[in-house]
């Protein structure tokens, strides 16, 4: 799972459901990331700490119960590794670039 940071400052959820990893992907480390206040929380050592919910609304399959569980289940299995924050609704996720510099 993957949140596509787009050149026009729009977010998309790409690889939705691959529960397996999870990360942040723009063109270029030049590219403005400002799209990402809309469901960024706070930023720790060059780590984003995203808004579940805000992830959660860009999927295409916001309103599949079964989906929603295996999201909630991948951030309860990260939570052991410090990649989630099940009461604050937060997950971590680091930045990967198409275009390295």
């Amino acid at each position: 799972m993957l949140i596509r940071v787009r050149k026009d400052q729009t977010l998309a959820l790409e690889e939705e459901d691959d529960f397996k990893g999870f990360c942040i992907r723009a063109k270029d480390s030049g590219m403005n990331l400002v799209a990402l206040d809309m469901i960024t929380k706070r930023i720790e050592d060059g780590n984003y700490w995203l808004d579940a919910q805000g992830v959660i609304a860009l999927s295409s399959k916001s309103k599949e119960k079964e989906w929603l569980d295996r999201f909630w289940a991948m951030l309860k299995g990260s939570e052991l590794y410090g990649f989630a924050n099940l009461e604050a609704q937060l997950i971590r996720a680091h930045i990967e670039y198409d275009i390295p510099d």
